[in-house]
């Protein structure tokens, strides 16, 4: 457990002991708590790791810092058509497709 704390730093763990036995046990805690509670393990042990929470950026964090360009050259490579890319841009924006539509009418 101490290794774990070294890696993981103080993620959420359950350690379910003895499972399906008359003596089934759950700690649950951070990994500091859980070595603090649980001093002398005897027995079969599983510990459950919480994943890693890593804060995720979802498309549509990155696209607003992105102009109408970026936006429109990005969706072109990734294979959309011309008025699909207007539509999406409008959307990510939240303006009128006929103002997107306007600056790249000639592209």
């Amino acid at each position: 457990m101490k290794d774990l704390e070294n890696v993981l730093e103080d993620r959420q763990v359950v350690i379910a002991r003895e499972l399906t036995k008359i003596h089934e046990e759950f700690i649950r805690g951070t990994i500091t708590e859980v070595i603090a509670k649980y001093k002398e393990p005897k027995g079969e042990h599983i510990i459950l790791i919480a994943g890693n929470e890593i804060e995720e950026q979802t498309s549509e964090n990155l696209n607003e810092d992105m102009t109408e360009e970026e936006l429109f050259s990005l969706y072109m490579e990734q294979g959309m058509s011309k008025n699909e890319a207007i539509k999406k841009i409008a959307k990510d924006k939240g303006v009128n497709k006929n103002e997107i539509y306007q600056l790249f009418i000639n592209k």
